[in-house]
Protein backbone atom coordinates (compact mmCIF):
# COMPACT_ATOMS: atom_id res chain seq x y z
CA UNK A 1 0.00 0.00 0.00
CA UNK A 2 0.84 3.68 0.03
CA UNK A 3 0.97 6.15 2.93
CA UNK A 4 1.39 9.94 2.82
CA UNK A 5 1.64 12.47 5.63
CA UNK A 6 1.13 15.87 4.00
CA UNK A 7 3.24 17.78 6.56
CA UNK A 8 4.85 17.34 9.97
CA UNK A 9 2.26 19.78 11.36
CA UNK A 10 -0.60 17.40 10.52
CA UNK A 11 -1.29 14.34 12.65
CA UNK A 12 -3.07 12.62 9.76
CA UNK A 13 -1.56 9.84 7.68
CA UNK A 14 -3.46 9.07 4.45
CA UNK A 15 -3.25 5.46 3.23
CA UNK A 16 -4.42 3.44 0.27
CA UNK A 17 -4.46 -0.31 -0.25
CA UNK A 18 -3.92 -0.92 3.46
CA UNK A 19 -2.90 -4.42 4.57
CA UNK A 20 -1.56 -5.09 8.02
CA UNK A 21 -1.34 -7.38 11.01
CA UNK A 22 -1.97 -6.82 14.71
CA UNK A 23 -2.34 -8.86 17.88
CA UNK A 24 -5.79 -9.06 19.52
CA UNK A 25 -6.23 -11.23 22.61
CA UNK A 26 -2.86 -12.88 21.95
CA UNK A 27 -4.01 -13.96 18.48
CA UNK A 28 -2.75 -12.65 15.14
CA UNK A 29 -5.27 -10.61 13.16
CA UNK A 30 -5.14 -9.25 9.61
CA UNK A 31 -6.81 -6.14 8.23
CA UNK A 32 -7.32 -5.16 4.57
CA UNK A 33 -8.85 -1.86 3.44
CA UNK A 34 -8.81 0.44 0.45
CA UNK A 35 -8.65 4.17 1.19
CA UNK A 36 -8.09 5.09 4.84
CA UNK A 37 -6.46 7.60 7.12
CA UNK A 38 -4.80 7.30 10.52
CA UNK A 39 -5.04 10.15 13.02
CA UNK A 40 -2.04 10.06 15.36
CA UNK A 41 -3.67 12.45 17.85
CA UNK A 42 -6.83 10.36 18.38
CA UNK A 43 -5.31 6.97 17.44
CA UNK A 44 -8.17 6.24 15.05
CA UNK A 45 -8.35 4.81 11.55
CA UNK A 46 -11.08 6.11 9.23
CA UNK A 47 -11.84 3.72 6.34
CA UNK A 48 -13.81 4.93 3.32
CA UNK A 49 -15.34 1.96 1.55
CA UNK A 50 -14.88 -1.73 2.32
CA UNK A 51 -12.69 -3.20 5.04
CA UNK A 52 -12.11 -6.84 5.98
CA UNK A 53 -10.67 -8.10 9.22
CA UNK A 54 -9.66 -11.69 9.95
CA UNK A 55 -9.00 -12.53 13.58
CA UNK A 56 -7.12 -15.49 14.93
CA UNK A 57 -9.78 -15.60 17.66
CA UNK A 58 -12.36 -17.40 15.50
CA UNK A 59 -14.24 -14.63 13.71
CA UNK A 60 -13.97 -12.35 10.70
CA UNK A 61 -15.47 -8.96 10.02
CA UNK A 62 -16.47 -7.21 6.79
CA UNK A 63 -17.61 -3.58 6.97
CA UNK A 64 -18.08 -0.41 4.95
CA UNK A 65 -17.25 3.16 5.96
CA UNK A 66 -15.84 2.54 9.43
CA UNK A 67 -13.98 4.31 12.19
CA UNK A 68 -11.62 2.12 14.23
CA UNK A 69 -10.40 3.34 17.63
CA UNK A 70 -7.07 1.51 17.91
CA UNK A 71 -6.62 1.93 21.67
CA UNK A 72 -10.06 0.56 22.64
CA UNK A 73 -10.30 -1.66 19.52
CA UNK A 74 -13.83 -0.39 18.87
CA UNK A 75 -15.21 -0.44 15.30
CA UNK A 76 -18.05 1.92 14.38
CA UNK A 77 -19.68 1.43 10.99
CA UNK A 78 -22.06 3.78 9.21
CA UNK A 79 -22.53 1.18 6.47
CA UNK A 80 -23.14 -2.55 6.68
CA UNK A 81 -21.03 -4.57 9.10
CA UNK A 82 -21.00 -8.38 9.23
CA UNK A 83 -19.23 -10.54 11.81
CA UNK A 84 -18.90 -14.22 10.93
CA UNK A 85 -17.95 -16.82 13.50
CA UNK A 86 -16.16 -20.05 12.71
CA UNK A 87 -18.91 -21.70 14.83
CA UNK A 88 -21.55 -21.51 12.08
CA UNK A 89 -23.30 -18.20 12.63
CA UNK A 90 -23.10 -14.55 11.58
CA UNK A 91 -24.41 -11.23 12.87
CA UNK A 92 -24.88 -8.16 10.66
CA UNK A 93 -26.41 -4.70 10.66
CA UNK A 94 -25.99 -1.04 9.73
CA UNK A 95 -25.02 1.77 12.10
CA UNK A 96 -23.20 -0.76 14.28
CA UNK A 97 -20.60 -0.54 17.03
CA UNK A 98 -18.41 -3.63 17.50
CA UNK A 99 -15.98 -4.11 20.40
CA UNK A 100 -13.25 -6.44 19.12
CA UNK A 101 -11.91 -7.37 22.58
CA UNK A 102 -15.27 -8.37 24.12
CA UNK A 103 -16.83 -9.43 20.78
CA UNK A 104 -19.98 -7.41 21.48
CA UNK A 105 -22.02 -5.76 18.74
CA UNK A 106 -24.72 -3.14 19.29
CA UNK A 107 -27.03 -1.11 17.08
CA UNK A 108 -30.19 1.00 17.37
CA UNK A 109 -31.22 -0.45 14.00
CA UNK A 110 -31.94 -4.00 12.85
CA UNK A 111 -29.36 -6.65 13.72
CA UNK A 112 -29.55 -9.96 11.85
CA UNK A 113 -28.44 -13.22 13.50
CA UNK A 114 -28.15 -16.17 11.07
CA UNK A 115 -26.94 -19.75 11.41
CA UNK A 116 -25.70 -22.00 8.62
CA UNK A 117 -28.67 -24.37 9.20
CA UNK A 118 -31.26 -21.65 8.55
CA UNK A 119 -32.17 -20.22 11.98
CA UNK A 120 -32.94 -16.48 11.79
CA UNK A 121 -33.44 -13.82 14.47
CA UNK A 122 -33.74 -10.17 13.43
CA UNK A 123 -34.17 -7.55 16.17
CA UNK A 124 -33.78 -3.81 16.58
CA UNK A 125 -32.11 -1.86 19.38
CA UNK A 126 -30.00 -4.76 20.69
CA UNK A 127 -26.61 -5.79 22.06
CA UNK A 128 -25.21 -9.11 20.84
CA UNK A 129 -22.53 -10.91 22.86
CA UNK A 130 -20.88 -13.01 20.14
CA UNK A 131 -18.68 -14.99 22.54
CA UNK A 132 -21.57 -15.78 24.92
CA UNK A 133 -24.07 -16.20 22.06
CA UNK A 134 -26.62 -13.96 23.77
CA UNK A 135 -28.74 -11.02 22.60
CA UNK A 136 -30.51 -8.44 24.75
CA UNK A 137 -32.47 -5.33 23.94
CA UNK A 138 -31.21 -1.90 24.90
CA UNK A 139 -34.82 -0.70 25.22
CA UNK A 140 -38.01 -1.56 23.32
CA UNK A 141 -37.34 -4.05 20.53
CA UNK A 142 -39.13 -5.45 17.53
CA UNK A 143 -38.15 -8.05 15.02
CA UNK A 144 -38.80 -11.48 13.57
CA UNK A 145 -37.78 -15.12 13.77
CA UNK A 146 -38.54 -18.08 11.53
CA UNK A 147 -41.91 -18.37 13.37
CA UNK A 148 -43.17 -14.80 12.98
CA UNK A 149 -42.84 -11.18 14.12
CA UNK A 150 -42.71 -9.64 17.60
CA UNK A 151 -42.62 -6.38 19.54
CA UNK A 152 -41.80 -6.04 23.24
CA UNK A 153 -40.44 -3.70 25.88
CA UNK A 154 -37.58 -6.15 26.54
CA UNK A 155 -35.89 -9.00 24.67
CA UNK A 156 -33.46 -11.60 26.02
CA UNK A 157 -32.23 -14.38 23.73
CA UNK A 158 -29.92 -17.34 24.19
CA UNK A 159 -28.71 -17.78 20.63
CA UNK A 160 -26.94 -21.06 21.40
CA UNK A 161 -30.13 -22.90 22.42
CA UNK A 162 -32.41 -20.63 20.34
CA UNK A 163 -34.70 -19.32 23.06
CA UNK A 164 -36.18 -15.82 22.92
CA UNK A 165 -37.81 -14.30 26.02
CA UNK A 166 -40.03 -11.25 25.47
CA UNK A 167 -41.49 -9.14 28.29
CA UNK A 168 -43.58 -5.98 28.64
CA UNK A 169 -46.34 -5.13 26.14
CA UNK A 170 -45.57 -8.19 24.05
CA UNK A 171 -47.14 -8.42 20.63
CA UNK A 172 -46.51 -11.63 18.74
CA UNK A 173 -47.71 -12.71 15.31
CA UNK A 174 -47.05 -16.39 14.58
CA UNK A 175 -46.92 -17.68 11.02
CA UNK A 176 -48.95 -20.87 11.45
CA UNK A 177 -47.82 -22.31 8.14
CA UNK A 178 -44.26 -22.57 9.43
CA UNK A 179 -45.17 -24.81 12.39
CA UNK A 180 -45.60 -28.50 11.51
Amino acid sequence: GNAVQRSADQSLLEMSDLAGSMIIDNSPAKIVAGKSSYDFATETVQVSGPMSFDSGAGYSLVAHDVNVAMKSQMVRSQGMLTVESNKGYSVSGSDVSYAMRSQQLSSPGIVRFRTTDGYVLDASNVLVDMAGRRMQSLGPANGQTNLGTFRAARLLADLGVRTVTLSGNVQLRINQYVIR
